[in-house]
């Protein structure tokens, strides 16, 4: 999708620097053991980079972020790249980004995506309380393994039950070790606690946050009011747009289900695009923005 999206770009007349993860193909590092702080400490060195490139004004380069990467966006923005405090991106574009800590998404995510498979309300209560209280105990320092254990293993048997699964107790107990494996990594852990609005209210360039309305993975309804509230409440500037029917891709979906992602012919639909690209032309060079 950041193909397509870095090729309108640049029939508009915008660089892009799209750049591989860490430990992936050339990068250096290790991407296992990464958190997202770390990566927003890649963002800033390639926002650093692409300053010094010619044909490249510095005064109007920012950073964009898909879903982590809206934080990522947003931690550079604000000057909380741990390695690199004074990077300073002239705008912030968080697409399908978070405005919420992560345990408050996960428990959202969840929810809608039993929806999108077509589970009602009523039958996912116990599987959304035991992931709440599962959270909750994640959210806590230092860690209890005992509890955390005990409250993955209640999650797990409520979903099987839910899904009509019954499994050996030997792949029972792979399965919550490699659950606490997952929940109790410093990736995870970082994710669950850090709150986004601490950074988007820092920000004083401009700010587009932008969501589908049928991506089950980040809700528009949890997450964009959040980063309007923050970014409002630093006395800074954002535009907030929904895209109706768009899914966590920025497809155009039926569901917003998962499932659908690589079954839809579309890799990212042309509005939310343009109004990036729109978004980013309006960015002059060392000045704020005109009115949208």
């Amino acid at each position: 999708p950041f193909l397509v999206l870095a090729d309108r770009l640049a029939r508009r007349g915008v660089a892009t620097l799209r750049y591989d993860d860490r430990g992936v193909a050339s990068s250096g590092g290790d991407f296992a053991t990464a958190t997202t702080s770390d990566f927003a400490d890649d963002a800033a060195a390639a926002l650093a980079f692409l300053k010094t490139q010619a044909g490249v004004d510095p005064s109007r380069c920012g950073v964009a972020g898909h879903s982590e990467g809206g934080i990522v966006a947003a931690m550079v923005g604000a000057g909380m790249a741990p390695g690199y405090p004074g990077a300073s991106p002239a705008f912030v574009i968080s697409i399908a980004g978070t405005g919420v800590d992560g345990g408050d998404l996960l428990k959202e995510q969840m929810k809608r995506i039993m929806l999108a498979a077509g589970i009602g309300e009523a039958e996912m209560v116990a599987v959304l309380e035991r992931q709440a209280r599962l959270i909750e105990s994640v959210r806590s320092a230092p860690i209890d393994e005992a509890q955390v254990m005990s409250r993955i293993r209640a999650l797990q048997e409520a979903q099987f039950e839910l899904n009509g699964i019954s499994l050996d107790d030997q792949t029972i107990r792979q399965l919550e070790q490699q659950s606490f494996e997952q929940l109790t990594s410093p990736w995870m852990l970082e994710f669950i606690r850090f709150d986004p609005s601490r950074a988007f209210e820092r920000i004083k360039v401009p700010i587009l946050a932008i969501n589908g309305t049928l991506d089950v993975q980040v809700w528009h309804e949890q997450n964009l009011p959040a980063i309007e509230a923050a970014v409002k409440a630093g006395g800074g500037r954002v535009e907030i747009a929904r895209f109706e029917g768009l899914n966590h891709l920025l497809q155009p979906a039926k569901t917003g289900s998962i499932d659908e992602y690589a079954i839809i012919e579309i890799t990212m639909d042309e509005a939310p695009m343009a109004r990036i690209a729109k978004f980013i032309q309006r960015i002059p060079s060392g000045g704020a923005p005109q009115d949208p």
